[in-house]
C-alpha cells in the first residue's frame, strides 16, 4: 500500500499549482475529511443499533467495498496522496496570466430543428419563470460570491454587485452538447447558475487534455508577454507520395516564459495558412525547462498536392506549455510556399518573428451575420411579467462565410447572454447544411431582466460549422454598449465595436420594436474569464 503510494507520487507533479489552487485543493480535502468523519459516526451508530450482520453490511455499505477490492484490488487513498504530494510541493513562484493556444475545436454535438419565427410566431411561448422569485442580478450576485468563498479565500468579495464571470479555457467554447434546455428558444436569466462548477476543479481538469479548444484565440494576437528572440532549426522536402516533410530539429536562445521561474517547456506547432482548423495543426512534442529544446529531427506531414501547396503559407510558431492551458506565444516564422527553392531540404535556422501587429488590428474577414433584436422593457404592455422585461434575437441568415469544405459548411449559430454562461442562457439554432449563405431564421428570448439590467449585458452570437468529431469556429459577434464593464466590474467580453455597439443602441433607444443589422463577423473572439 505504501509502496503504491510513494509511486503514484511520481505522477503528482503540484510545483506549478498557484496559492489559489493550492487553497483550492485543501479546501476539497477538507470537506473530504469532514465527509469521512461523519460517515464514520454514522456507521459506528448503525453497528450500536443494528444486531443482524447481513443487514448492518447493507446499511454500512461494506458490501460495496467488498466487491470493488475483489474487482480492482486494493486502491490508494487518494486525498493522503495529495496531501504527501502538496507536502514535497516546492515553493512556488510567479504564474504567468498569458492566456492563449489553449485549442479551437467544440466537441461533438446533435443540433435539433427549430420553428421558423415569422410562420411560427404564435408558437413561441414566454416560459413560466413564476418560481424566479429573484432577478438575474441577485442570482448572478449570490452564486458567484460563493464561488469566490469557496475558491479565492485570499480574495473575499466585498461588494453586493455580482463580479465578472470566471470562465476558465475548458468552460469558454467547450460545447456540452444539446441537452433539453436547448430544444427551447426561450432563456430565464440567472436560472441556472448553480449548475457551473467551481473554478479550481475545472482548471485541475486542463491539464491532461490533448485535443486543443481555443486554437482559434492563439492566432487572433500575441497573448504572450514575453518579448521574442531566439531561432529555430528545420527544413522542408516533398516527397513525390504527395506529403510536405518539416523536420524541426531544434530552437536556441529562446526566451523565458515565466522569467521568475526562469522556465520555458516549448514545443513547435504548424498550420499551413490560411487553412487554421484542427486538420492544418501539427505540434511537435514538449521538452520541459529549457530554453534549448532539441527535438531531434521530429517530422510533421500534410498530405497535399502541389498545386495546392503553391496556394499555402507554412506558419511554424514556438510555444510555451502551460500546465493549465494558458501558452505562451515565443515566436513564429512563415514560409511562402508559392515561392519556395524546393530543391533546398537542408536544415536552415530562422530567426524568430513576433506576430505583425497590423494584421491583429484588422482582423481578417469572415463574412456576415444578419440578426434582428427587441426589447421589451419591465411593464411593456402585453408582457405576462409585469416585473421583468425580455430580449428577442431572431436569427435571419448568414453569408459569405469560409468554405471549409469543398460543398460548402454546414452552419449552425450558438447564443449566450452574458454574463449568465449557463445552460439555460446557451441557445443554438438549427444546422444548415452545404451553404455559404444559410437561412436560420430562428428567434429566441431571453427574459428575466430589470430595468437598466440589458445595459450591463451582452448578446454572444457564434457561428461554427458542425463536424461528426468536432465543430469548427467560423466567426463570432458580441452585441452590447462595448463598455469595457458589467455591474461596476471589468469584463473581456464587453469589447463590442462599431455595428456590434450601434446594433444595441438602436434595440435600446427603440423599445418594443424590431431593429435589424448585417454585423461582419469576427475572425477570432478574445476568451470570456
Amino acid at each position: 500500500m505504501m509502496k503504491y503510494t510513494k509511486d503514484l507520487l511520481e505522477f503528482l507533479d503540484l510545483s506549478h499549482l498557484s496559492t489559489d489552487e493550492e487553497l483550492a485543493i485543501r479546501q476539497v480535502l477538507q470537506r473530504d475529511d469532514n465527509l469521512r468523519k461523519r460517515e464514520t459516526g454514522r456507521i459506528r451508530r448503525l453497528q450500536i443499533s443494528i444486531p443482524d450482520p447481513k443487514k448492518l453490511k447493507v446499511m454500512t455499505g461494506e458490501w460495496f467495498e467488498e466487491l470493488r477490492t475483489r474487482r480492482y484490488g486494493r486502491q490508494s487513498d487518494v486525498a493522503e496522496v495529495l496531501r504527501s504530494s502538496m507536502r514535497r510541493k516546492k515553493p512556488t513562484a510567479f504564474r504567468t496570466s498569458t492566456f492563449s493556444d489553449v485549442g479551437q475545436t467544440e466537441n461533438k454535438e446533435g443540433e435539433k430543428e427549430n420553428k421558423d419565427p415569422q410562420t411560427k410566431a404564435s408558437e413561441i411561448q414566454t416560459p413560466d419563470t413564476s418560481f424566479l422569485n429573484l432577478s438575474f442580478r441577485e442570482k448572478a450576485n449570490q452564486e458567484l460570491s460563493n464561488e469566490e468563498s469557496t475558491v479565492d479565500t485570499e480574495h473575499p468579495a466585498t461588494s453586493q454587485e455580482p463580479p465578472s464571470v470566471v470562465v476558465t479555457p475548458m468552460d469558454t467554447w467547450e460545447d456540452e452538447g444539446l441537452d433539453s434546455d436547448d430544444c427551447s428558444s426561450v432563456s430565464s436569466y440567472g436560472s441556472d447558475f448553480s449548475a457551473r462548477r467551481g473554478y479550481g476543479s475545472i482548471a485541475l481538469g486542463l491539464t491532461g487534455r490533448t485535443g486543443s479548444l481555443l486554437s482559434v484565440y492563439s492566432e487572433a494576437g500575441d497573448f504572450g508577454s514575453v518579448t521574442v528572440q531566439g531561432a529555430v532549426e528545420f527544413s522542408l522536402r516533398y516527397r513525390n507520395a504527395e506529403e510536405l516533410i518539416v523536420t524541426v530539429e531544434q530552437c536556441q536562445d529562446l526566451a523565458y516564459a515565466n522569467p521568475r521561474k526562469q522556465r520555458t517547456d516549448p514545443y513547435v506547432k504548424t498550420y499551413l495558412h490560411p487553412d487554421k482548423s484542427r486538420q492544418s495543426k501539427k505540434k511537435t512534442s514538449i521538452k520541459k525547462r529549457t530554453i534549448n529544446p532539441v527535438f531531434g529531427g521530429e517530422t510533421l506531414k500534410y498530405k497535399m498536392t502541389m498545386d495546392d501547396l503553391k496556394g499555402r503559407t507554412l506558419n511554424l510558431s514556438v510555444w510555451h506549455n502551460d500546465s493549465r492551458g494558458r501558452n505562451v506565444f515565443l515566436g513564429q516564422v512563415d514560409i511562402d510556399l508559392k515561392t519556395w527553392n524546393w530543391g533546398h531540404e537542408t536544415l536552415t535556422w530562422y530567426n524568430l518573428q513576433p506576430k505583425n501587429p497590423g494584421v491583429q488590428d484588422s482582423p481578417e474577414y469572415h463574412g456576415l451575420l444578419t440578426v434582428a433584436l427587441k426589447y421589451i422593457p419591465p411593464g411593456s404592455t402585453g408582457v405576462d411579467k409585469i416585473n421583468s422585461g425580455e430580449v428577442h434575437v431572431w436569427l435571419k441568415e448568414a453569408r459569405e462565410l469560409r468554405k471549409l469544405k469543398p460543398q460548402g459548411v454546414d452552419s449552425f449559430v450558438k447564443c449566450y447572454m452574458l454574463p449568465d454562461t449557463s445552460k439555460k442562457s446557451r441557445q443554438k439554432t438549427r444546422v444548415v447544411k452545404k451553404s455559404q449563405k444559410p437561412v436560420y431564421n430562428h428567434a429566441m428570448v431571453y427574459d428575466g431582466f430589470r430595468a437598466g439590467e440589458v445595459r450591463e449585458a451582452c448578446c454572444e452570437l457564434t457561428v461554427w460549422d458542425h463536424n461528426k468529431l468536432s465543430n469548427q469556429f467560423l466567426g463570432g459577434v458580441r452585441l452590447s454598449l462595448g463598455t469595457g464593464q458589467s455591474y461596476g466590474k471589468n469584463v473581456d467580453w464587453m469589447e463590442s465595436v462599431n455595428e456590434e455597439i450601434q446594433l444595441w443602441e438602436n434595440m435600446l433607444s427603440s423599445p418594443d420594436a424590431w431593429v435589424e443589422g448585417e454585423i461582419p463577423l469576427r475572425s477570432s473572439m478574445t476568451p470570456r474569464k
